[in-house]
């Protein structure tokens, strides 16, 4: 699928720039030539949109994953057993998701500290909000 023609330029600056700065070759005519297009290879039967939009949410998974792993320790599994590692895989998740809630209503006013307190308790908030 053929680019539009600013994200076309944008690409070609960061090659050149990219090239200049660790002092590399330049760059080769047929990389300037793929940098026009976007190539994902797939089995799917799905319009060249809809391929890209199911690229585009798995990426933002991806990204989710690499922000949480150090976070949450995603990476020790602490058994081989498919059905544990599962619970614990689902457990981590959650603790994830419920922390990322509380981020997300940190950022409001004061006065969501109500709604805060149902969710997580009204001990943790204390602790985390306390002059709400």
């Amino acid at each position: 699928m053929k680019k539009d023609g600013k994200s076309i330029a944008a690409g070609e600056r960061r090659m050149i720039r990219k090239a200049g700065r660790k002092q590399e070759r330049p760059v080769r005519e047929d990389t300037m030539e793929l940098n026009k297009y976007i190539v994902l290879a797939t089995s799917l039967e799905y319009s060249d949109a809809h391929v890209l939009e199911l690229y585009r949410a798995r990426w933002q998974i991806e990204q989710l994953f690499f922000r949480l792993r150090p976070l949450f320790g995603y990476g020790d599994v602490p058994s081989v057993r498919d059905d544990t590692a599962q619970a614990w895989f689902y457990g981590k998740l959650l603790l994830a998701a419920i922390c990322e809630d509380i981020l997300k209503r940190m950022s409001f006013p004061p006065e969501l500290g109500a709604v805060l307190s149902d969710i997580v308790g009204a001990q943790f908030v204390e602790r985390i909000m306390p002059d709400s």
